[in-house]
């Protein structure tokens, strides 16, 4: 009876370090971050724990020995020497097998989550209690397998080749999404592309001449849907900075001619052709400008390139179902919306952060104005409600095309 007790008791220890074991080792890093920013106790328990592998390792494969060399000795003692080998060899293997190692093992591996939290308590003060062992078995085991390794010849590193070649299989085999494929391969070509492969090149650039009248500029932002523009005295190659729109607006009244938008100008940021596009994605003054511009060895303007296009780079063209709804609209700030008047009003309040008072009739934004109004405005006439003006940006004698809306401040 003793004998069967002791049995079952040194099965269940050897089961009990089994599945800590494998539900320890197969949580991902991921998963193990998460533990140890979260609130919950046992999940810092548990990430506390792993951090410190090789110790856990060793005194979670000392004690699995110790528990099965009990049970051998246990085995023996309760059947002579002389019965039969079923009993003194296959019973042993079996039970330390199966009921030890693989079913302990199979179901930590589809829980090990619960399995790891539920063990932490208790493995984190055993391997506290044996640590001084644990290191000196890990220095021991360190110190044997870099003799060895030095005997052996250095793993080649995976190639861009192999891992490109891995991921395309990834895809074939649906682990990968070709969305997440594209991903991927456009950030391993960034360690090695210049912004001049993907730079729009200098003659699809559009420009304003600082010599030209102002309704050239507007037309750059109604008709082609710029939102910031490069203004230059007479060729690309004498760039004076950068307009945009939100500026343009905010101090039209001020612009009696061309020459006075040199006082709203930005500067103008300049790369050279030969930059990685990897290091113009983490430049700052690449965040704060959104467009660059790039030039040659002598300084000369060769292209340009905006954050839309670092973006492509990475993402290539995926689009969502909500890209129709964003080609309807583009925001240079939080205050500043340029909207198509066939924009919805649902979709203008989300984005705007705003409420309008509805009309029954009235479905887009443009509609909406339009039954304001009660007639159809010209191209840069401007209409002021509550706290929101709006400018009409362009306009046909039988409708309302583009809108220029800003967001005012409550007096």
């Amino acid at each position: 009876m003793l004998f069967g007790i002791l049995l079952i008791c040194l099965l269940f220890i050897s089961a009990f370090f089994s599945a800590t074991e494998i539900s320890m080792f197969s949580l991902s890093r991921h998963e193990i971050d998460l533990f140890s920013r979260s609130s919950k106790k046992r999940q810092n328990l548990v990430a506390k724990v792993i951090s410190r592998p090789g110790d856990l390792l060793v005194v979670l494969l000392i004690m699995n020995i110790f528990a099965n060399i009990l049970l051998q000795n246990v085995i023996a003692e309760t059947f002579p020497p002389q019965s039969s080998w079923i009993y003194t060899i296959l019973l042993p293997i079996v039970l330390m097998l199966f009921i030890g190692e693989v079913i302990p093992k199979a179901i930590a591996l589809n829980i090990n989550k619960k399995i790891a939290q539920l063990t932490a308590p208790i493995i984190s003060k055993i391997v506290f209690f044996m640590r001084p062992i644990a290191k000196r078995a890990v220095h021991i085991t360190n110190f044997i397998s870099n003799f060895i390794f030095f005997f052996l010849k250095e793993q080649k590193e995976i190639t861009e080749q192999e891992l490109v070649h891995a991921m395309e299989h990834s895809k074939e085999k649906g682990v990968l999404e070709k969305e997440e494929t594209e991903l991927l391969l456009g950030f391993l070509d960034l360690q090695k592309r210049q912004v001049k492969q993907i730079m729009n090149p200098k003659e699809d650039i559009l420009f304003y001449d600082i010599g030209d009248p102002l309704d050239e500029l507007i037309d750059l932002f109604s008709k082609e849907n710029c939102s910031r523009v490069p203004v230059c005295k007479n060729t690309l190659d004498q760039i004076l900075g950068i307009i945009d729109l939100e500026s343009y607006f905010l101090n039209e009244d001020k612009l009696k001619n061309p020459v006075d938008l040199q006082a709203f100008l930005k500067p103008a940021y300049f790369v050279p052709e030969t930059m990685l596009v990897k290091h113009l994605i983490e430049d700052q003054m690449m965040k704060e400008n959104e467009i660059a511009i790039i030039v040659d060895e002598y300084g000369l303007c060769t292209g340009l390139v905006t954050d839309e296009d670092l973006s492509e780079v990475l993402v290539g063209d995926i689009l969502d179902k909500r890209d129709e709804n964003k080609r309807l609209f583009t925001m240079p700030s939080k205050d500043v919306m340029i909207a198509s008047a066939k924009l919805e009003i649902e979709e203008f309040e989300e984005a705007f952060g705003t409420e309008i008072e509805k009309d029954p009739s009235a479905v887009t934004i443009g509609g909406w104005l339009l039954e304001r109004i009660g007639k159809l405005p010209k191209n840069g006439e401007e209409f002021r409600f509550s706290n929101l003006l709006f400018h009409v940006l362009q306009a046909t004698p039988s409708r309302i095309l583009k809108l220029y809306i800003r967001k005012l401040k409550k007096k």
